[in-house]
Order: C-alpha cells, then structure tokens, then sequence
C-alpha cells in the first residue's frame, strides 16, 4: 500500500506553510482573480504533482522550497462559486483547508518580500502585488503578455486551449500514463487531484464538446481512466448526496438515467450558471478581474465581470417596480455602488446567457465613474467607447429588449436622461468571451490615457477589418508625413507577426528590413516559422536578412536547408551551408535526401561538396528516391560517389527504375557492376513488363543474369492481362519464356480482359494451347462480351465453342451479346437447343429481343421449350417486343400452364401485353376462376382491369367478389370505381366486406366511391367500418361514414370513441363528440384516457360541454398518477381548481 497524502491534508499543510515558512522558501502557486474553477484546480494541481509526481519539471524546483496554492479570493467570496463548492465537497476540501487572499501577510504585497511566485490561468501579475516581483513559472492559455521569460523553471503559455487545467496535466505526463498501470492501492496521486483537475476541463469545454483542442483531449485522456468517474462505482451517489440539498432544478436531473460523464458535466454546468438566489452586487464580484492601466504618470483602474444573466431578467431581479426608468435607476445604482467600492474608472459588464430559444447570447456594458476636478473624462470616455465600438472582433450594436408587456425598449438612464457616461451593448459576436475583450479594453484604456487626438485618430482610422486593406493604409499613413510616421510606427497592435510571414511570402524584402526594426514583432516565432517559410522561396536575400537578425532561433535553420534543397533553392542552400549554425546533415541527411527526390541536381552536387553530408544516409535513400523518379542526371551525380551503393536495399533503385519505366536511369544502373537486376527474384523485369515498359524490357534482356521466366514466368502473364502487346511480343522472342506456363494462363488473362492483339500473338506461339481447362477462355470472352477475341479463338481448330454443354451461347443469350450469338450459331459444332433451349428461354426473360429474333431463325431451336416457359418470362417481366416476336412463331402457345402468360402480364400491370395476349384466340384471360383480373384489381393495375373488363369471358365477380375486396381493402380507388361500373359485381357481398376493409385501413377515397353504390350498407358488421376506423385513427373517413344516414356511431356501447379515445385520436374524438348519437359519459372515456396518458384527448374532454368529468377526477388522477403522466394529472387539478372557483362563485 503506497503512502498516498490526501489531498485535504495537502492543501491544510500549504497554509500551514505559509503562515510559518520563511519566504525565501514559499513559492505561491496562483490563478487568476477571477477565482473559477480552472484558476483554483490549475494552482492547487500544479502545486501537488509538482511535489508527488515525477518528471523533468519536479527536478527543476529548488530542494527545501514549498509550493503553496493561492485562491485569489476572499474566503467569505468562496460562495460565491457554486460550482466550485461543489467540486471541493467532493474532493474533500474544506474551505478551512484553503489559501485564500485573506490568509496572505500583507509584506508579501511589497516588493521587498522574497516571497516567489507561479502564475496558472494568467501570465502577468496585478498591480496589487507590486512592482518587478520575482515569478518561477507560468502556465496559461491566454495571449503572452511576454513576461517572465528569465529565470524561470517552467514557462509553458499554449494558445488555443479551452482550459488550463489541460496544460497543468500535460507537464505531468509521463507520471500519469506510469499511474495507470499501477492497481489503486499502488497508486502515489490522489484521486481527488485527478477529479479536481478533469472537473475544471469538462466545465470549460462544456463537457468536451466545445473549445476542445489537441492539448484538452490529451489531458482528458491522462486523466479520465484515474478519475471518480470512471473508478469509483458509488460515484453517481455521493455526486447525488452533494446535490441533495440544492436547487430544484439540480436534484431533478437525477431523475432520468444518464451515463455518469453527462450527468457530472450537466450538474457543474447547471452550477455555474445558476444565480438566481444571487444579488447584483454577488453578480458583479463573481467573476472579476480587475486591470491597472498606466500611461506615463497617468493611471486608471478598469473593472471586467462576466455574468451568466442577461438584462433582461437582471432588471426584473433586484426591483419589482413595473416602470422600466425605476428598474434601470436601480440597476445603475448597484453598478455604481460597486464601482465606487472597487474604486473603479470604468466598469466592463460581460453576460453570457441563453435565450428563450436556447441560444447563446452576449451583451456588453459600460460605465465610466468621472474623477472629481478632472474636466477630460469625457475624452477619455469617447475614445474608449468609439475604440470598442469600432473592433470588428466584438461587433457591438444598440441594446433592446423588453419590458413585462413585451414591448421593446432601450437603455434608460444614459445621456441625455442623466449625467452617466454609459453605453448598453448586444455582443453580435458571442465567441468573443473575456478572454478577447480584455486585451481589447485595456489596449483602449491605454489609448484613452495618453489625450493624443492626433494618434487616437490614425488608430482608429486603422481600426479595419481587412487585414490587406489595413497594411495598404498604414504603409499610406507613414508615408504621408514624418510626425505621422512616427506616430503609426508607435502603433504596436497594427503589425503582427503574421505580417512577416506575408512579407516573406510576397518576397517583399524592403517590407521585411522595416518590420526586422519593429521590437515588438518576434520573427523567431514558432507560429510563423519564417526562416523555414523563407527557405522555400526565391529570394536570398529574405534568408539574409533573417539570418542577421539576433533574435532568430537557428534551431529552424536545419529545417530550414531541407525546404531549400527540397525546392531546389541552390542559392538558399549555398547560404546557409556557409553559416556554421545550420547543420546540413540533420534529421539523417535528409537535405541531400530531398534534393536527389526533387531532381535539383546543382543542388545535390553543392550538399556533395560539403564534408558533413553522407549521401549514404538512411540506407542510401537519395539514390533510391532519384531512381525511383527517373532523375539520371542525379543518379549519375550520386554514383560519382564511392559512398553510394545502389544494390542497397536488395537493389531497390534499379527495381524501382524498371516499374516506372526510366530506362535511361536502368541503363545506368546496369553499367555498375554492384548491381544485381535480378535480386529480389527479377522483380525488375516483372514491374517493367506488368506496365508495359518495353524499352525497359528489352534493356533487362540484354542482360544475361535476368531471367524473364521466373516466378512461373509472371512476366509474360503480368504483361498479358493488361494488353501491352510490344512486350509480349519481346518476351515471345526469348525462348527462356514459356507462355503456356500456369495452364496458359498468359492467354486466359488477355482473352477475360478483351486484349486482342494479345490474344493474337499468344496464339501464333505452338506452346499455347487456346482450349485449355475445358475451353475456358472462349466462354470467358463470351461472357465478357469480346467478340473480336470469340472470333479470333474460333479460327483456331483446337477451340471447341460447343464445351461445357454449349455453356458459350447459353452465357452469351443470358447477357444479350447478339454479335457473340451471331458467330457462335455460325459454328456448326454449337447447338443453341441445348439444356432444354436453355438459350431463348433466358434470352426471354431478360428481354435481350434481338437475341430472341437471332435464336428463333435457327431450326433448331424449339421457343415452345419447357411449357412455354419464353413467353411466360417475357410475359410476366413485360418485355414486349420478345413477346411479339415468340407470339409470331406458331410453335408458341401463349395458353400454355393453364394461361400462366396473361396471368403474369396482369399481375404485374403490362397492359400492353395483356393488350398483345387478349388479341390471340389461344388466350383465355379467365383461366384459373379469373386469376388475371383479381391480381391485377389487387395490385392496383387499373389499366391492366379495364382491358381485362372489355372481354366477355372475363368476369369480374368471380370468387365471391373477390376483384372488388382486393382493390378496396388496398386503397385502389380508381380500379374499385371502374369494377363498380360492371353490373356483375357486388361491392355489398361476403356482408360487405369491401368497405369493411377499407374503412379499417382508413382508404377513404375507397370509401367514398363504395358509399356512392346504394347496395353498400356501411353499417354492415354491426357498424364494423365506423368502428374500425375510429379505432385506428382514421379521421377522413369517420368523418364520411358519419355523414351516411344508416351510420350509428354510438353502436356496441359507443366503441367507436372509446377505442378512438385509448387511442389517442384527438382529431377522430373532436368528430365523433360532435355526433349527438355518441354518448360522451359511457365506457368511462375520461378514466381511459388519463390512464393511457392522452393529455391532449383529457383536454378535449374535459371542455367539452356534453362530458360529465367532475364525478370521476379522483379516479382519473389516481391512475394518471400511477402511470406517470404529470401533465395529465396538472390537467386534471386546473380543472378540479376551476370548477371549485366556479361553485364558489355561484353560491356567492
């Protein structure tokens, strides 16, 4: 069992230590003020595994040093964080345990004190603490302000990353992924760390779905396997016991089962922005930070609160006055108050919210204090107002909401309706969180500071979205006079380092020497890689420049020389060889590697010159990478050197020269004597002749050590099966190559992919036999449909056609290749009758007509064959012409099978067969008791019926009717229309089932042409139709039978509602209450439908003035109750409720 320190015990020794430890051995590991959760879990994680868990960061920290986690927050302000409460509760800490702000001595807030200082979730201190205090490290995922870069242990600043508690992992990787493996009793970290660290991750990327990047999904990933949530089986219960006495809303998401991940990260969202037991002045302090802004001897203090509510519900909160200028009086009144507490100059209001339609929304307000006696605020004020108001980052436009009624208003109590220098603000851009607006204020308060109208001008006039259209006007600018040049060269948030990257893009070297001058600009940056950038392109002089610059990190310029030789920059690559920092044989030598890849010859021949490149390198892989492209000259240049070896890898230049057929690079090869052509079993000439290089099959030949009959001779078949005939032909001419190898499957191959020159040349070589594996080939080109090559075997006397049983036409009829029949009949030897004229038969079937005409001049072939089965085929799939065809042949008797021919024609709805078989005497369309008209009337086929109809031995009441049942139960209305109009039929037979069937698949239109015959009783079945119709919900057709006279919907004790009413079938209800035969109050409709939980029907019933419903509500809740139908239960105590006010007011 590991001696695991609890993270409770933890945290009470840091405060321990910082009561009673020197300074010099304190480190104070800080968050923000903000105080969020991922402030709190960065510092009090990093501060634990600094000291438990094992990396390259513990060994840094000076021995005898203690780090102490600070909470910058007063510790009566810990409330004030619901969410982070609750995840100390659950990790165990109590808010005893905690370093907060209050427990800091107030010498550590001057700069005297030896106290040193690590940063998380913020890279620059606040002002309260003083001036050039000592900080050790950093971690953060905001923009670098770019302190702190000296003498620090650690200085990781990542942007982006949605949380910073993704960052304090990461530093300890290696010692998590070790945890890991280790059982949990093994284990040196307290889990409650890992809890505390994952918690503040899912809050800030809403549970990993939003502002997730690389750095988080690798933090979650360490931390999720060690974590409660996925270890600790009684998670879900102590999750609920912490929630237990919370909101309503809280406890209730319990309620439904969730997987344990959602369910934590739906509760600490719903934590953090629940405030509604919050006052304003709760709401401001919540998430706070504060900003001191100097310019010269000028200062002035900027407050920033973000807030999860928006106006307006915040107006409605604190006052409950009706008249909108009350309500805003009282919301200034808090804000100024609070200002006049932090003693604050502007006051930035951020809230975050959602909307009535669940959409994030983002508002912004502003308000300035004026200092008494200072008579330019007013310049202070419009400069930061108009310079927020300009950045196109926030995209702010006028304020409206709504008062109680609804109705839209604006901001009160600003401009002229007081002396208050405020703005109220809708934040169009709701990306934009804290995280960008901060820097944005405080770049403006420092423009306000400084009353330069001159300077504040030009800034604005810079303040443009494009950032093209922005540089073309700073260039206009500074070259309009030297005081303004000056003034915008003054402009730091103008030029960013992305403008480097552009100039060295464009090649624009001028560009480049003037933004070299500007301090704030790093040309170093890893985000920018400029030298690397520069190396690709044209110009040296750029690479110079860059070169010359101090600031530059050469770490880049190995990188650097490998783009230059990858592009050929010979130039670029001479410069840097002559700069001693840049070394061109890093990463294996890949710079030559790269030059010999590209064919840039000169500058492969510069990296040869140079003593420290090994063209050897990496298994030789220059010479490989330029064989491989055909690049001779480079191959020659490379072969001058003794280093190389271009056997390497099994001779996997020459191998690769061959496949992509460079045969002036093999002829190179070849004229080396460490080169085998034949390694790797003569893969060379395998390749060649696969993709038909013949130059380069020709050239291996010549060479006695290939063998061109390897590998069962794969050469000759590889270069078959694709058609590349010239090679063929050479490899015919050398007598080691036998084409007949692996049973000829050379010609197989070319044959079943239609090579005919292939073919042809294979077959002039005695050693092929065509007719091998049963005449295989012949049958393959007949199915593929290669007539050319059918013809072509033919000629040759070995090639039976007829094999297999004549398996060549039989194929060649299935498929349709009437050209491949035409020959094949040609032959003698095939006979197009065999297997039971398998041939038409097929043909028939799939409509191939003119295979059928070819097949049927042959006198052979018997279309009567197997009953007839062609023009049943061609019948029942409606191929037409093949039925014409069959039908002038008098072999054919399209009676056949008891009329199996029309039949299928009328199944299947080919009334232009049925039409063609109708006019053949033979036919009889009412065979097997009128089968034809009855599928066809089923099927819907009303085209097929009427034709049907129009032939007097057709009759169409067969079968007790049953044509007219069929169409009607499927909803065929125009086949019924057109059976009704035979006086044969009797749409009433079987106790009128037609319209029994379809009223119950509520096949109104079916319906209504039934309803307009007067031999149909639709209240047949003891009102079977009604009934059935109500009970499935057919309201279009309760509402017809209703209007017919001999409906009674009331019948069998009112079914019809009743089992439209279990059913949910508000619309088919509303008809039948309408009725005044249906009684409402049998069958206990209401009960019914609260049990079944049919609000909408409860409603119904319960309004309607025919229902009696008071007598049972009792009973109706108790069941609604019990089958958990909550809103039918509240429908039920509305109307209890009513109906009591009602008899109140009547006895009154």
């Amino acid at each position: 069992m590991t001696n695991r320190v609890a993270l409770s015990d933890f945290a009470s020794q840091c405060r321990r230590h910082l009561k009673e430890g020197a300074e010099d051995e304190l480190i104070i590991v800080m968050g923000n003020e903000a105080g969020d959760l991922d402030s709190a879990a960065s510092a009090i994680g990093f501060s634990y595994l600094s000291k438990f868990a094992t990396s390259s960061l513990t060994d840094k920290i000076p021995k005898g040093t203690h780090l102490v986690p600070l909470l910058q927050t007063l510790r009566g302000d810990l409330i004030l964080r619901p969410e982070n409460q609750l995840v100390f509760q659950l990790c165990q800490l109590l808010d005893t345990s905690l370093t907060c702000l209050d427990d800091v001595p107030p010498s550590f807030f001057t700069s005297e004190s030896k106290v040193r200082f690590g940063l998380v979730d913020h890279n620059a201190m606040s002002a309260a603490w003083g001036q050039n205090r000592r900080v050790v490290a950093v971690v953060d995922h905001h923009d670098d302000e770019g302190k702190y870069k000296e003498d620090v242990f650690v200085r990781r600043v990542q942007v982006p990353v949605g949380s910073c508690s993704s960052l304090v992992t990461n530093l300890f990787e290696e010692s998590l992924q070790r945890e890991a493996t280790l059982p949990q009793g093994d284990r040196v970290i307290c889990r409650h760390v890992i809890d505390l660290l994952i918690s503040a991750i899912i809050i800030d990327t809403d549970n990993m779905q939003k502002k997730v990047e690389e750095a988080d999904e690798k933090a979650f990933s360490l931390l999720y396997p060690l974590s409660s949530l996925s270890v600790d089986g009684n998670f879900r219960e102590k999750l609920r016991a912490a929630c237990a006495t919370g909101s309503p809303g809280l406890v209730q998401m319990f309620e439904r089962e969730k997987p344990i991940r959602d369910l934590y990260g739906g509760v600490l969202l719903y934590s953090k922005v629940n405030v509604d037991h919050f006052e304003s002045r709760d709401l401001l302090r919540r998430d706070y930070k504060e900003y001191v802004i100097e310019e010269g001897k000028k200062a002035m203090r900027l407050g920033i609160s973000t807030v999860p509510v928006g106006l307006n519900v915040w107006l409605k909160r604190d006052s409950k006055i009706d008249r909108p200028r009350d309500y805003w009086a009282e919301f200034w009144r808090h804000l100024d108050s609070y200002m006049t507490e932090r003693s604050l100059d502007i006051a930035v209001v951020l809230n975050s919210f959602r909307d009535e339609k669940d959409r994030h929304r983002r508002e912004l307000i502003m308000c300035m204090r004026p200092r008494p006696n200072e008579n330019k605020s007013e310049i202070v004020w419009e400069t930061f107002k108009r310079g927020l108001e300009g950045e196109k980052e926030l995209i702010l436009k006028e304020w409206m909401g709504k008062n109680r009624q609804g109705e839209k208003i604006t901001a009160k109590g600003l401009g002229r309706d007081s002396n208050r220098l405020g703005a109220v603000y809708h934040q169009k851009n709701a990306h934009a969180t804290r995280k960008q607006v901060a820097p944005i204020a405080v770049q403006w308060m420092k423009q306000a500071l400084s009353h330069d109208v001159t300077k504040v001008i030009l800034h604005l006039t810079l303040q443009i979205e494009s950032p093209d259209t922005r540089r073309k006007q700073f260039a206009i600018l500074r070259l309009t006079c030297k005081l303004w040049k000056e003034i915008v060269d003054s402009f730091t948030d103008c030029l960013i380092d992305g403008d480097l990257l552009l100039a060295v893009k464009g090649g624009k070297v001028e560009s480049l020497r003037f933004l070299l001058t500007r301090a704030e600009l790093d040309p170093s940056s890893e985000d920018i890689r400029l030298l690397r950038r520069a190396s690709k392109g044209e110009s040296t002089e750029i690479v110079r420049l860059l070169l010359n610059d101090p600031r530059m990190d050469l770490s880049a310029g190995d990188e650097a020389i490998i783009l230059a030789a990858r592009c050929g920059r010979t130039s670029t690559v001479q410069l840097l060889l002559s700069d001693s920092r840049v070394d061109p044989s890093a990463q294996d030598n890949r710079a030559i590697v790269e030059a010999a890849c590209g064919c840039h010859t000169e500058t492969v021949r510069l990296l040869l010159s140079d003593s420290r490149v090994d063209p050897s390198a990496h298994g030789n892989c220059a010479i490989q990478n330029a064989a491989s492209r055909g690049h001779s000259e480079t191959v020659r240049l490379l072969l001058s050197d003794s280093r190389v070896d271009p056997s390497a890898n099994d001779n996997g230049p020459i191998r690769n020269a061959a496949s992509r057929g460079h045969s002036e690079t093999v002829r190179l090869l070849l004229s080396d004597s460490r080169v085998d052509p034949s390694a790797h079993g003569n893969c060379a000439i395998q390749n060649a002749a696969s993709r038909g290089h013949s130059e380069t099959v020709r050239l291996l030949l010549s060479d006695s050590r290939v063998d061109p009959s390897a590998d069962g001779n794969c050469a000759i078949q590889n270069a078959a099966s694709r058609g590349h005939s010239e090679t063929v032909r050479l490899l015919l001419s050398d007598s080691r190559v036998d084409p007949s190898a692996d049973g000829n499957c050379a010609i197989h191959n070319a044959a079943s992919r239609g090579h005919t020159e292939a073919v042809r040349l294979l077959l002039s070589d005695s050693r092929v036999d065509p007719s091998a594996d049963l005449n295989c080939i012949i049958v393959g080109a007949v199915i593929d449909g290669f007539s050319e090559i059918v013809q072509l075997l033919m000629s040759d006397s070995r090639v039976d056609p007829s094999a297999q049983d004549n398996r060549a036409i039989v194929e060649a009829a299935i498929i349709g290749h009437t050209e491949t029949v035409r020959l094949l009949l040609s032959d003698p030897r095939v006979d197009p009758s065999t297997q039971g004229n398998r041939a038409i038969i097929e043909a028939a079937y799939e409509g191939h007509s003119e295979t059928v005409q070819l097949l049927l001049s042959d006198s052979r072939v018997d279309p009567s064959a197997d009953t007839n089965w062609a023009i049943i085929n061609a019948s029942g799939r409606g191929h037409i012409e093949a039925v014409r065809l069959l039908l002038s042949n008098s072999r054919v008797d399209p009676s056949a099978d008891a009329n199996h021919a029309i039949r299928g024609a009328a199944s299947e709805g080919h009334s232009e067969i049925v039409q063609l078989l109708l006019s053949d005497s033979r036919v009889d369309p009412s065979a097997d008791d009128n089968y034809a008209i009855g599928e066809a009337a089923s099927r819907g086929h009303s085209e097929a019926v009427r034709l049907l109809m129009s032939d007097s031995r057709v009759d169409p009441s067969s079968d007790n009717n049953c044509a007219i049942y069929n169409a009607a139960s499927r909803g065929h209305s125009e086949t019924v229309r057109l059976l009704l109009s035979d006086s044969r039929v009797d749409p009433s037979a079987d106790d009128n089932r037609a319209i029994v069937e379809a009223a119950s698949r509520g096949h109104s239109e079916a319906v209504r042409v039934l309803l307009s015959d007067s031999r149909v009783d639709p209240s047949a079945d003891d009102n079977g139709p009604i009934r059935n119709a109500a009970s499935r919900g057919h309201s279009e057709t309760v509402r017809l039978l209703l209007s017919h006279l001999r409906v009674d919907p009331s019948s069998q004790y009112d079914e019809a509602i009743r089992k439209a009413t279990l059913g949910g079938h508000i619309e088919t209800v509303q008809l039948l209450l309408a009725d005044e035969r249906v009684n409402p109050n049998s069958n206990n409709l209401i009960l019914a439908a609260a049990a079944g939980g049919q609000a909408d029907v409860v409603e119904l019933l319960l309004s309607h003035p025919r229902v009696n419903a008071f007598t049972k509500l009792n009973k109706a809740k108790r069941r609604a109750t019990k089958g958990g139908h909550t809103k039918v239960v509240q429908l039920l105590n509305d109307y209890k409720r009513q109906k009591s006010v009602q008899k109140i007011s009547s006895r009154e």
